[in-house]
């Protein structure tokens, strides 16, 4: 009976490294941070790099957590939030939060700034005064 054997080296290395959450926030390449006007949308993006990668994504405004709000356009869908019809009261700091089994990840904060529309509406009016004067005069030499 003839038999065969196998030899197998099983001397292998892995390196598996586990690292937080390293975030970062940028605005998409559709909007410019010069030139967001009033009434347009706006697109932020969390990029991430982790390993394992991320349970967790949140974004804040004013260091306040933001939650999506479909009836006031504000809408998170994986790493972008888009904000539709800005006003003047989405001016302000954001930033995105990311999270896995390793750690806390936070970006440095986004300025967003908006060019308000303002609508100026002047009232002009002639007003014509009529001044009756009456005098009494009466000569007392």
């Amino acid at each position: 009976m003839t038999g065969v054997s196998y030899l197998m080296n099983f001397n292998s290395t892995f390196s598996y490294s586990l690292v937080a959450p390293i975030v970062n926030i940028s605005l998409s390449s559709s909007s410019s941070q010069s030139g967001i006007r009033e009434g347009s949308d706006v697109y932020l993006e969390c990029s991430i790099w982790a390993n394992p990668w991320i349970f967790e994504i949140a974004w804040q405004f004013e260091d306040r957590p933001i939650a999506a709000n479909m009836p006031a356009g504000i809408i998170i869908s994986n790493q972008t939030l888009m904000i539709q019809n800005v006003k003047k009261d989405h001016r302000g700091r954001y930033r995105c939060h990311a999270a896995n089994i390793v750690g806390h990840g936070y970006s440095r904060r986004l300025h967003l700034l908006v060019q308000c529309t303002y609508s100026f509406i002047l009232f002009c009016a002639v007003i014509v005064v009529n001044l009756c004067c009456h005098f009494n005069t009466k000569s007392s030499y």
